[in-house]
């Protein structure tokens, strides 16, 4: 599962916080993944109502969606901490 830690860090970047919250934890993410969560989660939430293919668009969202078969008609705020955390991941493969 997704370290309560990691989920935390990613709650607070989707609400928009501006300072990054540390919380000690056994299995923390690499900073490649958290950096490329960060990434993810400011381009899903940078413009109000738009769908994922298009937010995305500057990350090449149309490939971090096919590899994680997450529909690009859905919006930020419908997605899960896991699937934040598999387009994170993803777009760490992809570079």
């Amino acid at each position: 599962g997704v370290d309560q830690g990691y989920a935390i860090g990613v709650q607070a970047v989707a609400n928009g916080f501006k300072k990054r919250l540390v919380m000690p934890h056994r299995n923390q993410p690499s900073p490649a993944l958290f950096k490329a969560m960060e990434r993810v989660t400011a381009a899903a939430f940078g413009q109000r109502r738009k769908m994922l293919r298009g937010s995305l668009k500057s990350l090449n969202g149309e490939k971090l969606l096919a590899a994680t078969n997450i529909d690009g008609t859905r919006r930020a705020e419908t997605l899960s901490i896991a699937e934040f955390d598999q387009l994170a991941q993803a777009h760490l493969a992809l570079g």
